[in-house]
């Protein structure tokens, strides 16, 4: 008897075509099944349809009609605890509460964020921790740079992304890459657990 693997499907809301044909492919390359919306209201509609079987919303920020954060902030108000990833160009990574991935990105970059995020919110087994293991993580995937260190002591500190580009002459698009590669290695994909793991690092002192 053969058994198939049912794919998890992912709602894409991106107002520019030529991103959702490109992230849709990357997506179903990587076993992924893809429903589209060229903006917020369609994406919401979507989703009050389909909602029982959509594992994560993947959005833009900046979209006519409504906008990702509303958007993001209607589906929770349907299913509190669904995935939300944002893709953005110029929004400080994470500093809405939700994740997400800096443009511009390979298709490798998405694909990591996506099996990241969907196994952090993946249903906790009877008897295991809450935090999971990728909360555990006390060392970098692969190591950090120096100006990556630096963009991680002033995440921990408090500072935006807006706030460390201008500390270190940067650009908000650099600042907010950086940012998103050093939550990547890190394992995580909100500020709160960084910092978390700055600390279990040694990076900084409670």
């Amino acid at each position: 008897m053969a058994f198939h693997t049912v794919k998890q499907t992912i709602l894409l809301a991106d107002d520019d075509r030529a991103i959702r044909t490109l992230v849709t492919m990357f997506l179903e390359r990587d076993g992924y099944a893809v429903l589209t919306a060229s903006d917020g209201a369609e994406a919401l509609s979507i989703f009050e349809k389909r909602q029982n079987s959509i594992s994560l919303l993947l959005s833009d920020v900046t979209m006519p009609t409504m906008n990702g954060l509303q958007l993001a902030a209607a589906v929770r108000a349907l299913r509190s605890h669904l995935p939300v990833l944002f893709i953005s160009g110029n929004m400080p990574h994470a500093d809405c509460g939700f994740g997400c991935i800096a443009k511009p990105f390979t298709s490798g970059e998405l694909a990591g964020r996506v099996r990241q995020v969907l196994a952090e919110n993946a249903p906790q087994a009877p008897g295991q921790a809450v935090s999971g293991a990728v909360e555990e993580r006390a060392e970098p995937l692969s190591p950090l740079t120096k100006r990556e260190f630096e963009v991680l002591l002033l995440i921990c500190y408090g500072y935006s992304s807006k706030a460390i580009g201008d500390k270190l002459g940067i650009t908000l698009r650099t600042a907010a890459c950086h940012r998103s590669r050093i939550l990547d290695k890190a394992g995580v994909h909100e500020t709160a657990s960084l910092i978390r793991f700055a600390l279990r690092a040694g990076y900084i002192e409670a």
